[in-house]
């Protein structure tokens, strides 16, 4: 048996990158028997709730302009700088329209939820449905702004984040060998 981390770790993802976080810290806790002391999820909608892979799927076919547009980007205007700025986006838009949605137990890991109040990929009124994925508490941060508030929220969301897991470090919802 692996034993858990003898320090405390938190775990951060942002749209699709938050789904990697939610799976990746399941995959910790059945494989490593450890949960961060935070997990924090940015602009996806809980499990329970279909989002970014059906905003994907209905949008995607209709090329470039569409992903700007998801994106918030400007559009390149060089062939190469194309490639090189949609084809991570393409691969993310893949793997998520083939990701199996999975019934995991509760976690004890306590959870940040942040959104945008625009956007049009995530029910802002849904996030506190997380809660439902935790045993421990569950905090829910909106901000103006679409499914990219926190490029112009940085400064905000860290020191929310910052609080957040101090109060989780200080609190913690589980202990090593308790998972």
């Amino acid at each position: 048996m692996t034993m858990p981390p003898p320090f405390p770790y938190a775990v951060f993802g942002h749209s699709f990158g938050a789904l990697l976080a939610f799976e990746a810290t399941h995959r910790l806790r059945a494989d490593l028997r450890t949960e961060p002391d935070l997990l924090a999820l940015s602009a996806v909608p809980p499990p329970n709730r279909a989002g970014l892979d059906d905003h994907i799927a209905r949008n995607l076919g209709s090329g470039i302009a569409a992903i700007t547009e998801i994106m918030g980007w400007e559009e390149p205007t060089d062939d190469a700088l194309t490639r090189t700025v949609y084809t991570p986006f393409l691969a993310d838009a893949v793997a998520l329209l083939q990701h199996a949605r999975q019934i995991w137990p509760p976690l004890r890991a306590q959870l940040s939820v942040f959104g945008g109040n625009d956007d049009p990929m995530v029910d802002p009124e849904s996030l506190h449905e997380w809660s439902a994925c935790t045993t421990a508490g569950t905090r829910v941060h909106r901000y103006p702004g679409g499914h990219h508030y926190l490029r112009t929220r940085i400064p905000e969301v860290v020191a929310q984040l910052t609080q957040d897991l101090l109060a989780a470090y200080r609190n913690p919802a589980w202990r090593p060998g308790s998972v």
